[in-house]
């Protein structure tokens, strides 16, 4: 029979992972709708934005009293942190999906250039990340969540290449110059993305281990 903490922090987990599900559907909202220039969902996408925001607050509001009525110590404090910090990982995952939706309405009556392609992989491998980083924290599978940092590699290697393309097609076609310039800010917030699920993979490793990711 589990105890009242261990009931409390199983509360916690599940709401996390259901606010995990809810983040993979905005990301796919935003770039689904990236992909087609389809501003129709963007009233969705503010709206899902905001109601992650207030599940987070609520659920930081449990942790909270976890830690002021339970008293956890060891492994059940480092879990409860741990997910006090990932909920604001997830915060900024969710909010940076919602800023890729505003620059939609930038190519209405555009067409995408032909390096789109590249994008679209660079947001299938973040996509992964963030479902990875959750499904690690959730299964507290480390080797999982240090998957994560060789991802980030290729992310950032996409990044560079999306740079590369965007400034070519601003040469060859002038007259969108302006347009050219939103591919790399949506790559950059795509990176940024890739950027928090190795953050979560980093509160895995130390939720699990008790050691910290040493940044260099």
């Amino acid at each position: 029979m589990k105890t009242k903490i261990e009931n409390d922090i199983d509360k916690i987990e599940n709401e996390v992972k259901n606010l995990g599900g809810y983040v993979e559907e905005i990301y796919d909202l935003a770039i689904t709708s990236l992909k087609n220039i389809d501003i129709t969902k963007q009233y969705n996408i503010k709206n899902m934005d905001l109601m992650i925001y207030h599940k987070i607050k609520s659920i930081e509001g449990q942790c909270i009293n976890v830690l002021l009525l339970d008293s956890p110590l060891a492994k059940d404090l480092r879990r409860v942190f741990t997910f006090m910090q990932v909920l604001s990982d997830i915060d900024r995952i969710a909010r940076y999906s919602y800023d890729v939706s505003l620059l939609i309405p930038k190519f209405t009556g555009q067409q995408h250039f032909d390096k789109i392609g590249l994008l679209m992989d660079m947001a299938n491998l973040t996509k992964n990340m963030v479902i990875n980083a959750i499904k690690s924290l959730v299964e507290e599978n480390i080797q999982l969540a240090e998957q994560l940092t060789l991802d980030d590699d290729k992310v950032d290697e996409m990044f560079e290449q999306i740079i590369q393309a965007s400034n070519a097609y601003m040469k060859e076609v002038p007259s969108h110059v302006d347009i050219g310039l939103y591919y790399p800010l949506i790559a950059k917030y795509l990176e940024r993305i890739a950027d928090h699920s190795v953050n979560i993979g980093d509160r895995v490793v130390y939720m699990i281990s008790g050691k910290k990711i040493l940044k260099i």
